[in-house]
Protein backbone atom coordinates (compact mmCIF):
# COMPACT_ATOMS: atom_id res chain seq x y z
CA UNK A 1 0.00 0.00 0.00
CA UNK A 2 1.56 3.01 -1.14
CA UNK A 3 1.67 5.79 2.03
CA UNK A 4 0.78 9.26 0.70
CA UNK A 5 2.44 12.07 2.00
CA UNK A 6 0.50 15.52 3.07
CA UNK A 7 2.93 18.63 3.18
CA UNK A 8 1.40 21.60 4.17
CA UNK A 9 2.94 25.13 3.24
CA UNK A 10 3.47 27.73 6.24
CA UNK A 11 1.33 30.55 4.46
CA UNK A 12 1.25 34.21 5.72
CA UNK A 13 -1.91 33.70 8.04
CA UNK A 14 -0.69 30.89 9.89
CA UNK A 15 2.32 33.14 10.54
CA UNK A 16 0.00 36.13 11.60
CA UNK A 17 -1.83 33.33 14.25
CA UNK A 18 1.52 32.34 15.85
CA UNK A 19 2.94 35.69 16.39
CA UNK A 20 -0.42 36.56 17.95
CA UNK A 21 -0.21 33.36 20.20
CA UNK A 22 3.26 34.50 21.13
CA UNK A 23 2.26 38.09 21.92
CA UNK A 24 -0.44 36.85 24.20
CA UNK A 25 1.41 34.45 26.13
CA UNK A 26 4.65 37.04 26.34
CA UNK A 27 1.62 39.63 27.99
CA UNK A 28 0.40 36.55 30.59
CA UNK A 29 3.94 35.95 32.07
CA UNK A 30 4.65 39.93 32.31
CA UNK A 31 1.19 39.79 34.05
CA UNK A 32 2.01 37.16 36.00
CA UNK A 33 5.98 38.19 37.05
CA UNK A 34 3.99 41.84 37.73
CA UNK A 35 1.32 40.17 40.16
CA UNK A 36 4.26 38.23 42.17
CA UNK A 37 6.32 41.48 42.31
CA UNK A 38 3.55 43.66 43.71
CA UNK A 39 2.77 41.01 46.46
CA UNK A 40 6.25 41.08 47.66
CA UNK A 41 6.76 45.19 47.41
CA UNK A 42 3.61 45.59 49.43
CA UNK A 43 5.02 43.65 52.18
CA UNK A 44 7.10 46.76 53.53
CA UNK A 45 3.86 48.11 54.55
CA UNK A 46 2.25 44.89 55.85
CA UNK A 47 5.38 43.99 57.95
CA UNK A 48 7.37 47.40 59.27
CA UNK A 49 5.05 49.77 61.66
CA UNK A 50 4.77 53.25 60.41
CA UNK A 51 5.66 56.23 62.53
CA UNK A 52 1.99 57.20 62.40
CA UNK A 53 0.60 53.84 63.28
CA UNK A 54 1.83 53.86 66.79
CA UNK A 55 -0.78 50.94 68.02
CA UNK A 56 -1.66 49.45 65.12
CA UNK A 57 -4.57 50.37 62.73
CA UNK A 58 -7.52 48.46 61.49
CA UNK A 59 -5.93 47.72 58.07
CA UNK A 60 -4.02 44.93 60.36
CA UNK A 61 -6.97 42.57 60.75
CA UNK A 62 -7.85 42.65 57.01
CA UNK A 63 -4.04 41.77 56.22
CA UNK A 64 -3.30 39.37 59.30
CA UNK A 65 -3.85 36.24 57.02
CA UNK A 66 -1.79 37.49 54.78
CA UNK A 67 0.99 38.64 57.33
CA UNK A 68 0.89 34.86 58.71
CA UNK A 69 1.32 33.37 55.37
CA UNK A 70 4.43 35.42 54.80
CA UNK A 71 5.62 34.60 58.17
CA UNK A 72 6.08 30.61 57.18
CA UNK A 73 7.79 31.52 53.38
CA UNK A 74 11.13 30.13 53.48
CA UNK A 75 14.19 32.10 53.50
CA UNK A 76 14.59 32.31 49.60
CA UNK A 77 10.97 34.01 49.65
CA UNK A 78 12.65 36.18 52.36
CA UNK A 79 15.66 37.04 49.78
CA UNK A 80 13.28 37.29 47.28
CA UNK A 81 11.45 40.29 49.01
CA UNK A 82 14.95 41.73 49.59
CA UNK A 83 15.81 41.93 46.47
CA UNK A 84 12.16 43.58 45.64
CA UNK A 85 12.87 46.23 48.14
CA UNK A 86 16.19 47.47 46.43
CA UNK A 87 14.14 47.09 43.06
CA UNK A 88 11.59 49.43 44.50
CA UNK A 89 13.53 52.07 46.44
CA UNK A 90 15.95 52.05 43.34
CA UNK A 91 14.51 55.76 42.91
CA UNK A 92 12.89 56.26 46.08
CA UNK A 93 14.06 56.96 49.86
CA UNK A 94 15.97 54.07 52.04
CA UNK A 95 13.79 52.33 54.56
CA UNK A 96 14.58 52.13 57.92
CA UNK A 97 13.46 51.32 61.48
CA UNK A 98 14.23 52.14 64.81
CA UNK A 99 13.27 49.99 68.22
CA UNK A 100 10.68 51.10 70.48
CA UNK A 101 9.97 49.30 73.30
CA UNK A 102 10.92 48.67 77.19
CA UNK A 103 14.30 48.41 76.44
CA UNK A 104 14.62 51.91 75.33
CA UNK A 105 14.52 55.31 77.00
CA UNK A 106 11.29 57.93 77.04
CA UNK A 107 11.38 59.71 73.46
CA UNK A 108 14.92 58.57 72.28
CA UNK A 109 13.20 56.40 69.18
CA UNK A 110 11.61 59.74 68.00
CA UNK A 111 14.73 61.31 68.40
CA UNK A 112 16.44 59.04 66.27
CA UNK A 113 13.67 58.92 64.22
CA UNK A 114 13.97 62.63 62.92
CA UNK A 115 17.77 62.17 62.49
CA UNK A 116 17.69 59.57 60.26
CA UNK A 117 14.76 61.68 58.72
CA UNK A 118 16.66 64.56 58.70
CA UNK A 119 19.98 63.11 57.04
CA UNK A 120 21.08 63.47 53.68
CA UNK A 121 19.56 60.03 52.85
CA UNK A 122 16.24 61.16 54.24
CA UNK A 123 15.25 57.92 55.32
CA UNK A 124 11.53 56.93 55.84
CA UNK A 125 11.32 55.32 59.30
CA UNK A 126 9.12 53.64 60.85
CA UNK A 127 9.15 51.96 64.41
CA UNK A 128 9.53 47.93 65.34
CA UNK A 129 9.00 46.45 69.08
CA UNK A 130 6.86 44.06 71.34
CA UNK A 131 4.30 46.86 71.24
CA UNK A 132 4.25 48.08 68.24
CA UNK A 133 1.98 46.85 65.11
CA UNK A 134 5.45 44.57 63.87
CA UNK A 135 8.53 43.42 66.17
CA UNK A 136 11.85 42.75 65.21
CA UNK A 137 12.24 39.55 62.40
CA UNK A 138 14.13 38.02 59.94
CA UNK A 139 10.66 39.63 57.85
CA UNK A 140 10.74 43.26 59.24
CA UNK A 141 14.49 43.33 59.14
CA UNK A 142 14.54 41.86 55.45
CA UNK A 143 12.71 45.00 54.10
CA UNK A 144 15.23 47.45 55.62
CA UNK A 145 18.25 49.37 54.73
CA UNK A 146 18.94 50.60 57.69
CA UNK A 147 17.92 49.33 61.88
CA UNK A 148 18.77 51.44 64.70
CA UNK A 149 18.97 50.88 68.01
CA UNK A 150 18.23 54.10 70.65
CA UNK A 151 19.45 54.96 74.31
CA UNK A 152 18.03 53.02 76.98
CA UNK A 153 18.68 52.26 80.86
CA UNK A 154 22.07 51.35 82.51
CA UNK A 155 21.61 47.88 82.85
CA UNK A 156 22.74 46.62 79.85
CA UNK A 157 22.94 42.67 80.60
CA UNK A 158 18.92 42.53 82.43
CA UNK A 159 18.50 44.93 79.11
CA UNK A 160 19.74 42.67 76.63
CA UNK A 161 17.97 39.40 78.41
CA UNK A 162 14.81 41.11 77.42
CA UNK A 163 15.96 41.56 73.43
CA UNK A 164 18.22 38.34 73.58
CA UNK A 165 15.57 36.66 70.43
CA UNK A 166 16.83 39.22 68.46
CA UNK A 167 20.05 38.55 67.98
CA UNK A 168 20.26 35.86 65.44
CA UNK A 169 17.87 38.04 62.90
CA UNK A 170 20.00 41.35 64.06
CA UNK A 171 23.28 39.36 62.77
CA UNK A 172 21.75 37.86 59.86
CA UNK A 173 20.52 41.06 58.94
CA UNK A 174 23.42 42.89 59.43
CA UNK A 175 26.36 40.20 57.63
CA UNK A 176 23.47 39.88 54.46
CA UNK A 177 23.87 43.94 53.75
CA UNK A 178 22.15 45.72 56.32
CA UNK A 179 23.18 48.68 58.50
CA UNK A 180 22.93 49.10 62.13
CA UNK A 181 22.97 52.06 64.12
CA UNK A 182 23.57 51.91 67.77
CA UNK A 183 22.86 54.84 69.70
CA UNK A 184 24.26 54.83 73.53
CA UNK A 185 22.66 51.64 75.00
CA UNK A 186 22.60 50.53 71.07
CA UNK A 187 26.26 50.95 70.65
CA UNK A 188 26.48 48.79 73.86
CA UNK A 189 24.40 45.80 72.92
CA UNK A 190 26.53 45.14 69.98
CA UNK A 191 29.00 43.56 72.03
CA UNK A 192 29.82 43.52 75.89
CA UNK A 193 32.66 42.99 77.24
CA UNK A 194 34.36 39.50 77.34
CA UNK A 195 33.64 38.76 80.99
CA UNK A 196 29.93 39.29 80.17
CA UNK A 197 27.45 38.73 77.47
CA UNK A 198 28.36 39.27 73.90
CA UNK A 199 25.04 40.62 73.46
CA UNK A 200 24.20 41.24 69.82
CA UNK A 201 27.60 39.91 68.79
CA UNK A 202 27.99 42.45 65.89
CA UNK A 203 31.49 43.53 66.58
CA UNK A 204 34.60 40.62 66.10
CA UNK A 205 35.73 38.76 69.19
CA UNK A 206 38.60 40.98 70.82
CA UNK A 207 36.59 44.17 70.54
CA UNK A 208 33.21 45.58 72.53
CA UNK A 209 31.85 48.81 74.47
CA UNK A 210 32.28 49.67 77.96
CA UNK A 211 31.43 52.95 80.01
CA UNK A 212 33.54 55.51 79.32
CA UNK A 213 33.28 57.30 82.93
CA UNK A 214 35.25 54.58 84.28
CA UNK A 215 38.16 55.28 82.12
CA UNK A 216 40.97 57.24 83.94
CA UNK A 217 40.83 60.64 83.41
CA UNK A 218 37.53 60.36 82.13
CA UNK A 219 36.14 63.94 81.98
CA UNK A 220 32.70 62.70 83.41
CA UNK A 221 32.66 60.55 86.29
CA UNK A 222 29.35 60.16 87.12
CA UNK A 223 25.82 58.89 85.24
CA UNK A 224 24.28 62.63 85.13
CA UNK A 225 23.08 63.87 81.98
CA UNK A 226 25.51 66.24 80.56
CA UNK A 227 27.74 67.45 78.34
CA UNK A 228 31.02 65.79 76.98
CA UNK A 229 34.05 67.04 75.31
CA UNK A 230 34.61 65.21 71.71
CA UNK A 231 36.74 65.82 68.68
CA UNK A 232 34.63 64.59 65.49
CA UNK A 233 35.98 63.95 61.99
CA UNK A 234 33.63 64.59 59.35
CA UNK A 235 33.50 62.32 56.40
CA UNK A 236 30.39 63.85 54.32
CA UNK A 237 28.60 67.18 53.65
CA UNK A 238 30.58 70.60 53.74
CA UNK A 239 33.13 69.82 56.76
CA UNK A 240 33.80 66.46 54.84
CA UNK A 241 37.83 66.17 55.65
CA UNK A 242 37.63 68.28 58.97
CA UNK A 243 38.43 67.09 62.49
CA UNK A 244 36.55 69.59 64.84
CA UNK A 245 38.36 69.29 68.31
CA UNK A 246 36.83 70.26 71.33
CA UNK A 247 32.74 69.67 70.59
CA UNK A 248 30.48 69.77 72.96
CA UNK A 249 28.16 66.52 73.11
CA UNK A 250 24.56 65.74 75.34
CA UNK A 251 26.58 62.95 77.57
CA UNK A 252 24.80 60.28 79.52
CA UNK A 253 26.87 57.12 80.49
CA UNK A 254 28.00 56.72 77.19
CA UNK A 255 30.34 54.12 75.75
CA UNK A 256 33.58 53.90 74.24
CA UNK A 257 34.25 51.57 71.92
CA UNK A 258 37.46 49.27 72.26
CA UNK A 259 38.45 47.70 68.96
CA UNK A 260 40.55 44.84 69.00
CA UNK A 261 43.10 43.47 66.64
CA UNK A 262 40.69 41.37 65.03
CA UNK A 263 38.73 44.52 63.78
CA UNK A 264 38.86 45.09 59.81
CA UNK A 265 41.11 47.46 58.32
CA UNK A 266 38.56 49.55 56.44
CA UNK A 267 36.85 50.62 60.10
CA UNK A 268 36.33 54.11 60.14
CA UNK A 269 36.70 56.15 63.46
CA UNK A 270 34.23 58.87 63.15
CA UNK A 271 35.08 60.56 67.01
CA UNK A 272 37.43 60.26 69.96
CA UNK A 273 36.76 61.50 74.13
CA UNK A 274 39.00 64.78 73.70
CA UNK A 275 39.86 63.88 77.88
CA UNK A 276 41.17 60.55 77.30
CA UNK A 277 41.46 59.93 73.64
CA UNK A 278 38.97 56.82 74.20
CA UNK A 279 36.74 56.49 70.69
CA UNK A 280 33.43 57.30 70.92
CA UNK A 281 32.19 56.78 67.49
CA UNK A 282 33.16 54.34 64.78
CA UNK A 283 31.61 52.29 62.00
CA UNK A 284 33.23 48.57 61.81
CA UNK A 285 32.59 46.64 58.85
CA UNK A 286 30.38 42.97 59.58
CA UNK A 287 29.84 41.02 56.51
CA UNK A 288 28.63 42.15 54.05
CA UNK A 289 26.98 44.97 56.54
CA UNK A 290 28.06 47.77 58.66
CA UNK A 291 28.06 48.95 62.05
CA UNK A 292 27.48 51.87 63.43
CA UNK A 293 28.58 52.82 67.16
CA UNK A 294 28.54 56.47 69.07
CA UNK A 295 28.51 56.17 72.55
CA UNK A 296 27.34 60.24 72.73
CA UNK A 297 23.87 61.60 71.78
CA UNK A 298 24.00 63.41 68.48
CA UNK A 299 20.18 63.19 68.53
CA UNK A 300 19.51 65.31 71.44
CA UNK A 301 17.27 68.11 70.85
CA UNK A 302 16.43 71.19 72.80
CA UNK A 303 13.98 68.95 75.07
CA UNK A 304 16.73 66.83 76.17
CA UNK A 305 18.17 69.99 77.50
CA UNK A 306 15.44 71.08 79.21
CA UNK A 307 14.85 67.93 81.28
CA UNK A 308 18.06 68.82 83.22
CA UNK A 309 17.67 72.27 82.89
CA UNK A 310 21.19 72.02 81.07
CA UNK A 311 23.21 73.97 77.82
CA UNK A 312 25.18 73.45 75.21
CA UNK A 313 27.56 76.42 74.71
CA UNK A 314 28.26 75.77 70.97
CA UNK A 315 24.30 75.66 70.31
CA UNK A 316 22.31 72.67 69.86
CA UNK A 317 23.62 71.49 66.17
CA UNK A 318 22.80 67.87 64.54
CA UNK A 319 25.58 68.44 62.03
CA UNK A 320 27.41 65.78 64.03
CA UNK A 321 24.60 62.98 64.08
CA UNK A 322 23.91 63.74 60.31
CA UNK A 323 27.48 62.93 59.68
CA UNK A 324 27.50 59.61 61.43
CA UNK A 325 24.01 58.57 59.79
CA UNK A 326 25.34 59.51 56.05
CA UNK A 327 28.95 58.14 57.08
CA UNK A 328 27.36 54.82 57.50
CA UNK A 329 24.88 55.15 54.77
CA UNK A 330 27.94 55.84 52.40
CA UNK A 331 30.29 53.43 54.38
CA UNK A 332 31.11 51.31 51.38
CA UNK A 333 32.18 53.63 49.13
CA UNK A 334 34.12 55.82 51.83
CA UNK A 335 35.93 53.00 53.20
CA UNK A 336 36.89 51.96 49.87
CA UNK A 337 38.16 55.76 48.99
CA UNK A 338 39.74 57.12 52.67
CA UNK A 339 39.01 61.09 52.96
CA UNK A 340 42.26 63.04 54.46
CA UNK A 341 41.49 65.66 57.19
CA UNK A 342 42.41 68.76 58.55
CA UNK A 343 42.11 69.72 62.39
CA UNK A 344 39.98 73.03 63.52
CA UNK A 345 38.83 74.07 66.95
CA UNK A 346 35.87 75.03 67.60
CA UNK A 347 36.20 75.61 71.68
CA UNK A 348 34.65 78.67 72.59
CA UNK A 349 36.49 80.94 74.73
CA UNK A 350 36.92 80.13 78.45
CA UNK A 351 34.55 77.05 78.31
CA UNK A 352 36.83 74.35 79.75
CA UNK A 353 34.79 71.76 81.83
CA UNK A 354 31.09 70.14 81.38
CA UNK A 355 28.61 71.54 83.65
CA UNK A 356 26.73 69.31 85.68
CA UNK A 357 23.50 68.97 87.48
Amino acid sequence: MRVVSHSHRFSPADAATCWCVAIIFAILAICVVASDTAHLLDLDHEHVSPDKDRGGTSALDRTRSVIERQRRQTHSHVEMGRKARHLHHKHDRPVAAVYRGPVGCEGCSESVAKLLRDSPPHFRVHYLGPDETHDVSPQTLSHLDLFAWPGGGDDQNADYLKVANYTKALRDFVSGGGKYAGFCMGAFLARGQASNETFFGLLPEGSWVSSERFEKNAQVKGDEDTIILTDWTFHTGPKKGTTERDRWQYFQDGGLVHLGPNVPPQTIIKGHYTSTNDVCSAIIPYGKGQVGLVGVHPEADKSWYSDWNGTNPQGIRFDIGHDFIDTLWRADELQAHPVPSTTTSTLPTGTSTAPTR
